[in-house]
């Protein structure tokens, strides 16, 4: 299921922390930046959301979320409503490395993270690294930049396959499209 392209800017979006150049970070790691922020935002907004995975390139990114109830235009509204006051609140990124264990309890409710958190350690052997803002945890390959952005551009809503990988309720993956404009 494909709703057809919604476009929503969110504007002033506001420093997460300290101002760094734009031109010193990689595309990818601001579009990184992006994927997180709508992954924080929707998980705030519909908290029984699975968060499955982010992914950027250096002009866009989308985020996978499980959800029961499929995302529809009205809901890219509400996402943008809430992208922008939560941008306005300045909300303070904080990246760490934790412990495996601490790690598993930390998403033991989110079990594609666990999965990803299984692949992540025996790739690396390394302990993980969390990236926090506000209440919302997330896993992090690399770090997140600190930087000034100018609007997160929601491109669209793509619904992809029905899943029962991890419990009995029927869940559907769904992507959250868009890319940032710094």
């Amino acid at each position: 299921m494909q709703i057809p392209f919604f476009l929503l800017v969110c504007k002033k979006l506001k420093q997460v922390m300290n101002m760094i150049k734009i031109s010193n970070i990689s595309p990818n790691r601001i579009q990184k930046l992006g994927a997180f922020v709508i992954g924080a935002v929707v998980k705030q907004l519909y908290p029984s959301i699975r968060l499955i995975s982010a992914h950027a390139s250096d002009d866009d990114f989308y985020y996978e979320f499980g959800v029961q109830h499929p995302l529809k235009n009205a809901d890219l509204i509400k996402i943008h409503k809430a992208l922008d006051e939560f941008i306005s609140s300045s909300p303070k990124i904080q990246q760490f490395s934790i412990r495996i264990e601490d790690a598993y309890w930390l998403f033991r409710s989110e079990p594609e993270k666990l999965v990803e958190l299984d692949k992540l350690i025996n790739e690396y052997f390394a302990p993980p690294v969390i990236c926090q803002i506000n209440e919302y945890f997330d896993i992090c390959c690399e770090e997140i930049p600190e930087i000034l952005l100018d609007s997160i551009v929601i491109e669209e809503i793509k619904g992809i396959i029905p899943s029962q990988q991890f419990d009995n309720s029927p869940w559907i993956r769904q992507r959250i499209y868009g890319s940032v404009r710094a």
